[in-house]
């Protein structure tokens, strides 16, 4: 069976981060990554992944991010029992990420309850800390240019990718072909990191495109000339002009088109907090009032100046 790779996230935005590599029936995912941003974006958080999360063998971190790493507990929680591979920084650095984004969630929804904003009753975290503590324990440190052999039959090795401690572009060969994701790179000079190396030899390439993508995964084709996607914004482009591992989107991945376009953005001064609950807008509101109430209890300059000058004079005539 030919081996097909399916973008599970970052379809559409930068954030999500899940690429699913799929073989003979046995899958791989490399990066576990929360959505964030617009409420739009963050309610794809709670959905389902189209597939079982106890059908997942294997997942691979490129780095300690949230949305590459954060909703790991929460594949946890649904049931994947394998192995995750990392480098040793990443595990580290994950490690403190995932237990205070457990301890935010928790947060959330105390405060969901506290103060009624929630349509449940009562507001449950998209994950608590025993599933963060269960991810972490997930963790299988792997060291750059070192190969191990997945649970799903592919082959991984990480290169140094010069984003964060522990940052690495994961070179995973699968079915014949390989596939390099380079997550995050970093710059070339950095004062305390070490510079990101040259991408190893790949037949195919992904860092988070953003363009539009086939509704079904394509069977692999090593002699298939493949066509550039429609919409590529230079930040995010795809590397790939001869992909040997097509890839898609679900249905429920956003992608840019004339009939669904991008949702529309909020204005700077306004958040999806303060527009979901009013009072934060009036405290401030009531603080303006306040300010000015005061302003206009205190006497004029005017007033001042001539109450000043008459207790003058009287001072001198009666002095």
């Amino acid at each position: 069976m030919v081996a097909t790779l399916t973008f599970l996230g970052a379809a559409g935005t930068v954030t999500g981060s899940k690429f699913l590599l799929e073989q003979d029936g046995r899958r791989s995912l490399v990066d576990c990554g929360l959505y964030q941003g617009e409420r739009t974006w963050r309610r794809l958080n709670w959905q389902a992944l189209p597939v079982s999360a106890g059908s997942i063998s294997d997942v691979v971190l490129t780095h300690a991010h949230l949305d590459h790493c954060g909703h790991l507990p929460a594949l946890v929680r649904e049931g994947f029992i394998g192995p995750t591979w990392c480098t040793p920084g990443t595990a580290a650095l994950a490690a403190i990420v995932l237990r205070d984004s457990a301890y935010l969630q928790e947060e959330d929804a105390e405060n969901a309850r506290l103060w009624g904003f929630s349509r449940h009753d009562p507001p449950r975290p998209l994950y608590n800390a025993a599933d963060a503590e269960k991810a972490i324990t997930s963790f299988k440190p792997l060291d750059y240019h070192q190969h191990c052999a997945l649970q799903s039959g592919a082959h991984l090795s990480f290169s140094r990718a010069g984003h964060i401690l522990g940052s690495a572009c994961a070179l995973v060969t699968i079915g014949g072909g390989t596939v390099l994701f380079s997550g995050d790179l970093g710059r070339t000079r950095h004062p305390l990191l070490l510079a990101r190396e040259a991408p190893p030899p790949a037949q195919s390439s992904s860092s988070r495109p953003t363009a539009t993508a086939p509704t079904q995964p394509t069977a692999l084709s090593p002699t298939r000339s493949w066509p550039r996607p429609s919409v590529v914004p230079s930040s995010e482009a795809v590397r790939s002009s001869y992909p040997l591992l097509p890839w898609t989107a679900p249905s429920w991945c956003y992608t840019p088109s004339a009939s669904s376009p991008r949702p529309a953005r909020y204005p700077r001064y306004r958040c999806t907090w303060t527009a979901r609950w009013p009072w934060p807008r009036l405290t401030c509101i009531a603080a303006i009032l306040w300010a000015r109430t005061c302003a206009l209890a205190s006497p004029p300059a005017w007033w001042i100046s001539q109450t000043c000058t008459q207790r003058t004079a009287q001072r001198s005539r009666c002095g």
